[in-house]
Formats: structure tokens, sequence, C-alpha cells
């Protein structure tokens, strides 16, 4: 995985590339998830590496007292092409998403349920 940050200045730039004001305004921080598939040979586990790395990401977030939101671009019509332009991707290189991070307007309570409606076991069964 490769990583590009981005500072408030550039998370504004970004939010007229995509004409996405929020949440990239509100955003103090951006990291830009990224995949180097030059030369790359392990099919789609980069979508893997590359979610696992966002979500520790807001994990780390959360427990610095900041707010985080993820905002998916890979396979992305109205998306991706502004982002790759806007970070100068070169061909071969894949943008999963950017982790938004900064100091959250409000703050939620963790989600502490299970929708048991959505849990099998041993099997899937309707």
């Amino acid at each position: 995985m490769r990583f590009v940050v981005l500072d408030k200045k550039q998370m504004g730039s970004l939010a007229e590339k995509v004409q996405q004001k929020d949440p990239f305004r509100e955003g103090q921080w951006g990291i830009a998830v990224l995949a180097d598939l030059r030369g790359y040979d392990s099919g789609l586990a980069w979508i893997e590496d590359g979610a696992a790395a966002m979500e520790n990401m807001q994990i780390a977030c959360r427990s610095l007292g900041l707010g985080s939101l993820w905002y998916g671009v890979y396979r992305r019509a109205a998306k991706e092409p502004a982002v790759r332009e806007f970070l100068q991707l070169p061909d071969g290189v894949e943008v999963l998403g950017i982790t938004v991070m900064g100091y959250a307007a409000e703050h939620k309570e963790a989600y502490s349920g299970v929708d048991e409606s959505k849990v099998r076991y041993g099997v899937w069964s309707e």
C-alpha cells in the first residue's frame, strides 16, 4: 500500500475538484490509500489490504478523540477520475479511498448492537 497525506488546504482544493464540499472542507487532514499495481501479482488482495489500512486509521482516530470518515473512491465513476487527476496518479496506481480526519463537530456513541436478523449459524438460511 501507498499513502498520500493531504493537509487542510489540499482537502479544500480536492473538495472543489470532486464537487463535494462535505466532508473535505470539514476535515483537517486526509490520507489517500493507494496501491501500486505495477508488477503486482496478487490479484485484488490490495483492496482488502487497503480496507484494513483505512479501518485501522479510523480506529486510531477514535482512540485519539478525532473524528474520521471513509470516502470510497475505487470504481466510483463520479469520483475516481477527479481524485486520480488531483493526486496526479500514474497508470498502474489505484486509489481505494481517502480517510478524512479531523476534530468531530459531534461525538456519537459507538454502535454496540447486533442485528440478529443478519446473523446465521452454521449455514446460510432464509
